[in-house]
């Protein structure tokens, strides 16, 4: 049974008020609204096909990094290594990936301050993905693995909707509802078999041509 206190913490780790950056990303969607690809009308629409590829994929990363060797196993840093290695490869292009990598030496510097240790693991975070930084922490604050990977993919819904609300007429009400409708998906996702198999070239090729928009809001 998880403890009010490990909830509570896990909370804090998935607020958007986290001072790691997470506002300053929109992985692509800035491009996709500039081009009129994504607009209000069907945001949710692309939402839950983004949570359905994107999502799914994330899942698999967090459960990995959730069932790696113990800290101290002398396996551990080969296999941490080997993950953020495959994660990054498996993100296309180059801003989304240093999105990712930013983002996630953020979060374990914040961890570790957090935590009242030096490093999280023994490792400096220079290589290492937001979701399977947010994996690992969730494990050492002792939160269970479903649940972890459930708050993963709730806080990467709601940095979507927080993007869209600054770049479209996006209204608080209806964000909130797309959120509403939104959990049954993130729960069936979190419940699926593990396939590793992702497609996403919209928001990816989307990133790409984001350092070339006249004018930005977000950083990626």
């Amino acid at each position: 049974m998880i403890d009010e206190l490990t909830l509570l913490r896990l909370m804090q780790l998935t607020d958007s008020a986290l001072p790691i950056g997470t506002a300053a990303h929109s992985f692509g969607l800035e491009s996709m609204v500039e081009d009129r690809v994504v607009t209000p009308r069907n945001f949710e629409e692309y939402l839950r096909d983004y949570m359905e590829e994107n999502g799914s994929l994330d899942t698999v990363f967090c459960h990995t990094a959730y069932q790696l060797p113990g800290l101290d196993d002398p396996r551990f840093a080969e296999a941490w290594a080997q993950l953020n290695h495959e994660i990054g490869a498996r993100r296309f292009s180059r801003e989304s990936r240093e999105a990712s990598l930013t983002l996630g030496r953020r979060f374990l510097r914040l961890a570790a301050e957090l935590l009242g240790v030096p490093e999280v693991g023994g490792i400096s975070g220079a290589h290492s993905h937001h979701a399977a930084a947010f994996a690992l922490v969730a494990r050492i604050i002792g939160m269970d693995e479903r649940r972890s990977v459930l708050a993963w993919l709730h806080q990467s819904a709601m940095m979507q909707i927080s993007a869209a609300q600054r770049l479209m007429p996006l209204g608080q009400n209806a964000a909130s509802a797309i959120l509403w409708r939104l959990k049954p998906l993130l729960l069936d996702i979190s419940e699926r078999e593990i396939t590793g198999e992702c497609f996403t070239p919209l928001p990816e090729t989307a990133a790409m041509r984001h350092s070339k928009l006249t004018v930005r809001l977000f950083i990626s």
